[in-house]
């Protein structure tokens, strides 16, 4: 059993992960999220020069999660 599906059979609503660093480790929940039928909420963490650790900005990120799960991230 994941955490995911841990936190849906203890009767979560949402899936919420702060301050992430990269588009994958997002890519990775929200698509675990999905596959337990939980809506999620992920954000990312920002370096002094605006971007994610990995360097991708912002917007980058955000598509980056939004092309490979089909936009199903809630927020």
């Amino acid at each position: 059993m994941t955490c995911v599906e841990t936190l849906e059979s203890a009767g979560a609503d949402l899936v919420t992960a702060l301050s992430l660093n990269t588009s994958q480790e997002a890519i990775g929940i929200v698509c675990a999220s999905e596959s337990a039928g939980l809506p999620s909420a992920v954000s990312f963490m920002l370096e002094k020069d605006h971007r994610l650790a990995t360097g991708e900005t912002l917007r980058q990120a955000i598509e980056a999660v939004d092309a490979a799960t089909g936009g199903s991230a809630a927020y």
